[in-house]
């Protein structure tokens, strides 16, 4: 096949012949080289019907990947602009996070239609599919993929009609049992006797590195992203004056070649996720004596990262998050993911402070108060609480 065409962006099939060795032969037109000849691509079978397959599947899947977008199936457009449009031009982690969206939540249920045939409607349909099963934060990440893409299809004048914007996100009502306002909150915060079963397992220690699981003690009166706790090292800490230094984030993303596929993952530290999370932050008592315990387990002197393997070296979000769930498993506590440390060291410090939502959000290194809302969760509420109007 040339190297070189003329720029079409389908191809086309030929008639298909009877060769002198009883072979049939399709051919598909590719376009023309820079000599004016025509560029052509074979395909031989023992049959005419086996050789128009072959034929046809190269001519349909050749096609879907250069053909216009508004005339090939809806799914196979927005995966193609996903990886040509909008690979190296996101952060590693980012671009990884709208992979799993396209793939797990709207290519599922994307309708088979080309582009320019794509309706709010079906859309919608997508969405509310979706609210069945998803929560509101996994739904808004669909809407605004399915945004960015139409907004770039209207831009490059792919389609007249962006149909993002009619969109509408719905919870499910399949939930019919009562749900008492005050308690619900519960559920995304560890109660108090939970905390006290993961602080005694994480005290717990039987394999070289288990005491580190004490760290999670940290984060519980710290608030500390995972990624923060993994990049942190023992250089960063001070000892005297009672500070962490927060100043880098430790990520884990897919590795992948100019076209977008994956070729294997990434580990690497980068800057903090906003410029407000780069700070000194102060820390109590019970996260200060912690670290000095586990700084009496390293070798004398030791500075490098506080979590790491019996090779010390740093070790993936992925393996931190299971030494998590390795924990609450022997603590008896149901599974939940690493950030409810986070969101339970807020709504603590939010009662412990009376509701001072402003030192919360300062404490959390949130960028508004707006994000704080979602950390700020009531752990103790009685019916004396409540006043008589």
């Amino acid at each position: 096949m040339k190297e070189i065409y003329t720029g079409k962006e389908q191809v086309i099939m030929r008639a298909t012949r009877l060769r002198k060795d009883g072979r049939y032969e399709t051919r598909v037109h590719l376009g023309y080289g820079k000599d004016g000849k025509e560029a052509v691509k074979s395909f031989y079978a023992d049959t005419a019907k086996e050789s128009k397959k072959k034929a046809l599947e190269f001519v349909n899947e050749y096609n879907i990947n250069n053909g216009k977008l508004s005339e090939i199936p809806f799914p196979n457009a927005i995966k193609r602009w996903l990886f040509e449009t909008k690979h190296g031009s996101k952060k590693g982690t980012a671009f990884d996070r709208d992979e799993q969206v396209l793939n797990y939540q709207i290519l599922p249920h994307a309708p088979n239609k080309q582009l320019k045939d794509v309706t709010s409607s079906d859309l919608q349909k997508i969405l509310n599919k979706l609210s069945e099963k998803y929560s509101l934060s996994t739904l808004k990440k669909v809407k605004s993929l399915l945004k960015m893409f139409f907004e770039y299809a209207v831009n490059s004048r792919l389609i007249i009609y962006n149909p993002t914007p009619l969109l509408i996100i719905k919870k499910s009502d399949l939930h019919t049992t009562p749900v008492n306002p005050l308690e619900k909150d519960k559920e995304k915060i560890f109660s108090e006797e939970e905390m006290e079963k993961l602080k005694a397992a994480a005290k717990e220690k039987s394999t070289k590195t288990d005491y580190q699981n004490l760290f999670f003690i940290v984060m519980l009166n710290t608030g500390l992203r995972a990624g923060e706790a993994l990049a942190l090292d023992y250089a960063d800490i001070d000892f005297e004056n009672k500070t962490i230094n927060i100043h880098k984030n430790y990520v884990n993303y897919k590795k992948r070649d100019e076209n977008g596929k994956a070729i294997g993952r990434i580990s690497e530290l980068t800057t903090t996720k906003t410029r407000a999370s780069t700070c000194l932050l102060p820390i109590n008592k019970t996260a200060l004596e912690t670290l000095i315990l586990m700084k009496s387990y390293e070798p004398e002197g030791y500075t490098g990262p506080i979590i790491h393997n019996s090779e010390f070296e740093r070790i993936a979000p992925r393996s931190f998050a299971k030494r998590f769930y390795s924990l609450l498993k022997s603590a008896g506590i149901k599974k939940c993911g690493l950030h409810t440390l986070r969101h339970t060291c807020g709504s603590l410090m939010y009662e412990a402070k009376n509701h001072n939502q402003l030192f919360v959000s300062n404490y959390l290194r949130h960028s508004s108060l707006a994000s704080t809302n979602a950390y700020i969760h009531l752990n103790k509420i009685n019916i004396e609480d409540l006043p008589e109007i």
